[in-house]
């Protein structure tokens, strides 16, 4: 196991042996123990995993929002997007495709609200 130092090696004091920060390659040689993560680590998660599992995130992420927004808009009543077809299944991808056209910002072109929703 390493030395443990708490000098980071700068300045004129400076003890022997002092390794660099950041290495040469980019890596950290900080070590956290006993450190608890949170919610501001997660840009360095985010830019520490493979383009293979951020896009599969940002997919994964991406359906389960316009899940989200689909049901509500199904149980809301798709009618003030679409008529409904009274199964709940074609309604409820109905209003899976709003949600996708609306977060994308495609625009309005398949379906597009008829009315204002009041609850």
């Amino acid at each position: 196991m390493a030395k443990k130092t708490k000098d980071p090696g700068f300045g004129y004091n400076s003890k022997q042996g002092a390794k660099r920060i950041i290495n040469r390659d980019g890596s950290s040689n900080i070590i956290h123990l006993n450190r608890r993560s949170n919610i501001n680590d997660l840009y360095a998660y985010l830019i520490s995993i493979s383009w293979t599992r951020f896009f599969f995130f940002v997919i994964f992420g991406y359906v389960l929002l316009n899940i989200f927004f689909g049901f509500i808009y199904t149980l809301i009543g798709i009618d003030q997007i679409t008529p409904s077809t009274g199964n709940f299944f074609t309604d409820f991808l109905n209003g899976f495709f709003f949600s996708a056209q609306t977060v994308t910002t495609v625009g309005y072109g398949g379906i597009a609200p008829e009315g204002l929703a009041l609850i």
